[in-house]
């Protein structure tokens, strides 16, 4: 029966405890820590015998060594058994590892104010003191707490205990108490087939206490319970009615003088024979005859061998102990079980070595009895390491874990750096892409901030510049090379590659015409013997953060049909008219021929020339002049026009090809941080115009100048810069075809002649735009059906941008005459 019991706690000495309960109903218990225990709490666990044990108020030591409790007595018996447990909390939630616990000690309730002395002792491996460690410590004690229990201690058989520590408690250790008294008051019930059986059924006493006393125990069915009386099924005792299913029990059960088979109820039936080793014997003619001998197959468990033998009269059955015996002792926390020598079983204790980490936990755990596992104490709050290099401050944590403080980079160091955060243990930084504005410019590839060209570039920004050429690079070009933009439509490549040198390149987007190729450098030079040939449907910037040279030559003017960088786009205004075509029957005497007109030269910085006309009195106009257009800044950079195609005429029906229109140059740009020097030669000049090439065709005419920027802080010149126009081609007459019209000059300040008419009928082409002339009119084709020549393709345009200072020597030509940001430069 569970008492409720009441508790004074007294955190001081016993002398200054007040409000205990009278002196002789109390126990007084204090609770010792000895030297080197660990225990911050403490509670006293008292049992009294057939009571549960029941646990004092927890008690916290503090800076004290020793607390003490009282307990009333109220109903608990006069002795008692305590002991007092340590815990490693204030709240005594968690026991200690390994366990303080004091040994088991017996008290009884009197006046004395003497405590009962309970010491906790540090790391209690054999808390009882009996000699044999805990199972929990590595050794085979399974209880302890009680010195009377250990391997090899007596089984006592009724008090619910594992007494020896063999796994099997009370009946249920055959080898210890078959037979034996399972009474607590040591008669009335015997272990019998591992169970405790009533054996005194008259005695009003619940002997194997299992609820039900003498003839109310289904045990006592039969057995004498009062003067020859015998329990009935209906749990009353009395005499029965007749001996049927009791011939075996030597007794007179109906009371009519006879006994088991001498009784004729018990004719036939089942008997106790003199032997106990036979069974199933039967009563015939008055005595128990028959049967068979007792198997004996039931050992008590696995440590005992299945077949037994039988010992007479008796009829015991005996079992030896299994010579490759298998069990379990029904510990969770031993393993390798193993039976002992008196058929009891045994394991090894569970030694708990193999923490999750040893940096967290314990290195020694505690196993659970619950279910088997081990239990670690956590290291709270103890250096470790998680791991992770971005982590810092490392400590354990409540559930065994390591955790850190995540490391906090500071923001980037620069405007141009961004930070990426920690990784594997750094606090690192990447620049921005280069080109990405900033307060001072704009940034470039290693982080840095600024400004790459001190004036304001034409057509392009230095962010475009240094997303293109992120690195400082030097190109030297000293061989002869064509640089390609590409078509229109077609994307730029990342790179071109130029006398065995790669420069990288990227697309500028122009309002209004094609958008432009970028070369990025630092410093660009084009050597002595460089000639760098331009073309594609692109104009071409080179941009470089440093100084350029130009000792060689670098030409972006128009080939015949093939324009220069650029050159023949977006020139509606600019490009020449075809030449007419005139009516048939002519001054011959209507023999159907006509004379056709010569194409109009291309214009650009100037307008073009126009074509000749036919003089035949049937003969056609000449082309119209292409129009000058554009700015004189040369922003979006543009190229040059074509001049228009010469009139198509011959014999009818089969008319024959004219004169094709010169190309215009190229568009180029220079875009240099430092100094600009040209030594060399620039130039952007327009194609002739072919002369006619069938009976009184017209000539072609002469394709404009391109457009040449040169920007830079200071610009030095000694060499060429030119953008002529070319000359347009001859007339053609039936005699002959004109002759082709020539290419703008090179280096030279004066127009070139044009082509030279067929024979002597066709009109001639008029000469190109250059500085020291204009573009001229095609020569008009003779009476005598000659086809007019192509007009003069006008010059293209030069702008020189010097942000510091501009020189030129008086050798320097320049063609046309520049314009630019400063007075008189050059």
């Amino acid at each position: 029966m569970r008492q409720k019991l009441s508790w004074l706690v007294c955190a001081v000495l016993l002398s200054r405890c007040t409000g205990v309960a009278p002196e002789d109903t109390a126990l007084l218990v204090s609770a010792v820590l000895e030297a080197g225990a660990q225990s911050k709490c403490t509670q006293v666990q008292i049992q009294a015998s057939g009571a549960a044990t029941q646990s004092s108020p927890a008690m916290v030591f503090g800076s004290q060594t020793r607390v003490t409790v009282a307990i009333r007595r109220g109903k608990m018996p006069a002795t008692v058994e305590v002991r007092a447990v340590g815990y490693a909390d204030e709240a005594c939630s968690t026991p200690t590892v390994p366990a303080e616990v004091s040994e088991r000690v017996s008290a009884t309730f009197s006046s004395s104010k003497t405590p009962v002395e309970l010491r906790l002792r540090p790391g209690s491996f054999d808390a009882d003191r009996d000699g044999v460690n805990s199972v929990a410590s590595g050794g085979t004690d399974c209880d302890d707490y009680n010195s009377a229990v250990k391997p090899g201690a007596a089984e006592l058989c009724y008090n619910g205990i594992d007494d020896n520590c063999d796994g099997l408690t009370d009946c249920a250790d055959t080898a210890a108490c078959d037979k034996a008294v399972c009474a607590p008051g040591g008669v009335g019930a015997v272990c019998s087939g591992g169970r405790c059986k009533e054996e005194s059924c008259g005695d009003n006493v619940d002997n194997d206490i299992d609820g039900q006393a003498d003839c109310l125990d289904p045990n006592c069915l039969g057995q004498l319970c009062s003067n020859g009386l015998r329990c009935g099924v209906n749990g009353q005792c009395a005499l029965l009615a007749n001996e049927v299913g009791h011939c075996d029990d030597g007794l007179d059960d109906d009371g009519d003088g006879q006994i088991d088979c001498a009784d004729s109820d018990c004719q036939g039936a089942a008997c106790a024979h003199p032997d106990g080793c036979v069974v199933g014997a039967t009563c015939v003619n008055n005595q128990c005859q028959g049967g068979m001998a007792k198997n004996c197959m039931a050992p008590p468990s696995t440590c005992f061998s299945a077949q037994g033998r039988c010992v007479s009269p008796a009829g015991t059955c005996v079992y030896d102990v299994a010579t490759t015996p298998s069990c379990s002792d029904n510990q969770n926390c031993t393993q390798a079980d193993a039976c002992l020598a008196d058929g009891g079983c045994q394991g090894v204790p569970v030694v708990c070595a193999s923490p999750p980490n040893t940096a967290c936990f314990e290195a020694v755990g505690q196993c659970q009895q619950g279910d088997g596992h081990c239990q670690y104490t956590v290291k709270l709050n103890d250096t470790c390491d998680d791991g992770k290099g971005c982590t810092q401050a490392d400590v354990c944590v409540a559930d065994g874990g390591c955790v850190g403080t995540p490391v906090v980079c500071p923001p980037a160091a620069a405007e141009c750096l961004v930070s990426l955060g920690c990784k594997a243990g750094a606090c690192l930084e990447e620049p921005k892409a280069p080109g990405t504005a900033c307060s001072n410019g704009v940034c470039f590839a290693d982080g840095g901030c600024g400004k790459v060209f001190p004036y304001t570039t034409s057509n392009f920004t230095e962010g475009q510049f240094v997303a293109v050429a992120p690195v400082r690079s030097d190109v030297l070009l000293n061989c002869a090379a064509t640089l390609d933009t590409g078509a229109l439509g077609s994307a730029v490549p990342g790179s071109v590659t130029l006398c065995g040198v790669q420069i990288p390149t990227g697309e500028i987007a122009q309002a209004g015409t094609s958008p432009a190729m970028l070369l990025g450098t630092h410093a660009f030079t084009v050597g002595d013997a460089g000639v760098i040939t331009v073309v594609g449907e692109r104009p071409l910037i080179i941009a470089a953060s440093g100084s350029v040279v130009i000792r060689g030559s670098i030409l972006a003017g128009g080939q015949g049909t093939t324009p220069g960088p650029g050159g023949n786009q977006n020139c509606e205004a600019g490009t020449g008219a075809p030449g007419k075509v005139g009516m048939p029957g002519g001054s011959l005497g209507g023999n159907s021929e006509i004379s056709c007109g010569g194409g109009g030269g291309a214009g650009l910085g100037t307008v073009g020339a126009d074509g000749g006309a036919a003089l035949e009195p049937n003969g056609a106009m000449g082309g119209q002049r292409g129009l000058a257009f554009g700015n004189a800044e040369l922003s979006p950079l543009w190229g040059g026009c074509a001049g228009g195609q010469g009139g198509h005429c011959g014999v009818l029906p089969l008319p024959l090809l004219a004169g094709v229109g010169g190309s215009g140059g190229g568009g180029l740009q220079i875009s240099s941080a430092s100094v600009l020097t040209v030594t060399g030669l620039i130039a952007s000049p327009g194609a002739g115009g072919q002369g006619g090439t069938s009976a009184n065709s017209g000539g072609g005419g002469g394709g404009s100048g391109g457009a040449i920027l040169l920007e830079c802080t200071a610009f030095l010149a000694s060499g060429s810069v030119t953008a002529n126009g070319g000359s347009g081609g001859g007339g053609a007459n039936v005699n002959g075809p004109g002759d082709g019209g020539v290419n703008g000059a090179l280096r030279s300040l004066n127009p070139v002649l044009g082509g030279g008419g067929g024979s002597t009928f066709g009109g001639a082409g008029g000469r190109g735009g250059a500085a020291n002339g204009v573009c001229q009119v095609g020569t008009a084709g003779n009476v005598d059906h000659g086809g007019g020549g192509g007009g003069g393709g006008a010059v293209g345009r030069i702008r020189i941008n010097a942000s510091v200072s501009c020189l030129s020597v008086m050798s320097a030509h320049f063609s046309p005459v520049p314009s630019s940001n400063r007075m008189n430069c050059p």
